[in-house]
């Protein structure tokens, strides 16, 4: 089983181009978040390991990828942050976030999350339109 995690936007829309090819080798399960979702960190870990174990309880082998936000939940969650059983057996980063914080986006986020739609959308459109 192959699942992703998506970036900060939620969408999982970035690798669309990819799922069909990885669809011949592997299982997908594409996680996303509502653009209205404002959960924190350990909220979406906690969704993101409740997923793992589900698969692992099955004797299935789960491969975690993550990308860029999406990567570090996945590099917290194979640290056994949340137990052993939560460990992906493989993890995929990337483009992982792991400088995001000295990035301009990086430090205005905090501010970002507090805002109500649409004014969220439309302060984060433009970094959709120069991912793709």
């Amino acid at each position: 089983l192959l699942v992703y995690v998506p970036g900060i936007d939620g969408s999982g829309l970035t690798p669309v181009a990819q799922f069909a090819e990885l669809g011949t080798k592997y299982e997908l399960k594409c996680l996303s978040f509502d653009t209205s979702d404002r959960s924190y960190f350990d909220d979406i870990r906690s969704i993101v390991a409740t997923e793992v174990r589900k698969a692992k309880r099955q004797g299935r082998k789960v491969y975690l990828m993550g990308e860029s936000f999406g990567g570090i939940v996945g590099l917290s969650l194979s640290m056994g942050d949340l137990g052993d059983d939560g460990i992906p057996d493989r993890l995929i980063l990337i483009n992982a976030a792991t400088s995001f914080s000295r990035t301009f986006l990086g430090r205005i986020s905090p501010q970002l999350l507090r805002l109500p739609e649409p004014f969220f959308t439309f302060a984060v459109l433009p970094v959709g339109f120069m991912i793709l």
